[in-house]
């Protein structure tokens, strides 16, 4: 073997001895970095697939935009009925509803004179004593279902309300159900009168 070859051979084993100590672990590392990142991408894909993002914080929360006073006016079976609905978000406890409806019905005057007279006393004494209540509400079923918390007035034959539930109607209106124990509750549309 004369030099020349000695010296090819001698730059051969020292690239190959490079190779052996230097690219293949740096290939073989980077190898399982990619696969560690690969691991870690749909580790993070199947926890995003299991949690739902949070809305952002600037998102409007739901029924956001139903907040503020509602009127409506309905013939009842009672008589003419007129509910004012006042509908805020509980302070106290995120997540929930307060509201203030304030129902007063004047029965129709039908009858004899004597029977009208009578009717529309009855309409006078209601208004100046309405059903209302202080509720408590959540988010259910696309509207808001509320207890109640608290009777401040019931009919002339002492009926209150037992239950209330509103669902949002159109564009500025909602719609108002109610219910008064063992006597007819009712239904009626509310538009808005304010935030």
């Amino acid at each position: 073997m004369n030099t020349q070859q000695k010296q090819r051979l001698l730059w051969i084993g020292g690239i190959v001895i490079v190779l052996i100590y230097y690219v293949v672990p740096s290939m073989i590392n980077a190898s399982r970095q990619a696969e560690y990142r690969r691991r870690l991408a749909e580790r993070a894909a199947a926890a995003k697939a299991a949690k739902p993002l949070p809305p952002p914080a600037n998102a409007p929360a739901p029924f956001d935009s139903e907040l503020g006073t509602w009127q409506g006016i309905a013939p009842l079976p009672v008589g003419l009925c007129n509910l004012k609905f006042e509908l805020r978000r509980k302070e106290s406890e995120p997540g929930h509803f307060a509201g203030f409806p304030v129902l007063s019905c004047t029965p129709f005057p039908l009858g004899t004179p004597s029977e009208v007279r009578s009717a529309m006393q009855q309409g006078m004494i209601a208004q100046m004593s309405p059903i209302s209540a202080v509720l408590t509400g959540t988010a259910s079923n696309g509207g808001i279902q509320f207890t109640v918390d608290k009777v401040l007035g019931t009919t002339a034959n002492g009926c209150a309300l037992t239950g209330f539930s509103v669902t949002p109607f159109g564009k500025d209106q909602i719609a108002a159900e109610w219910q008064e124990g063992t006597c007819p509750g009712g239904r009626v549309l509310l538009k808005r009168m304010g935030k």
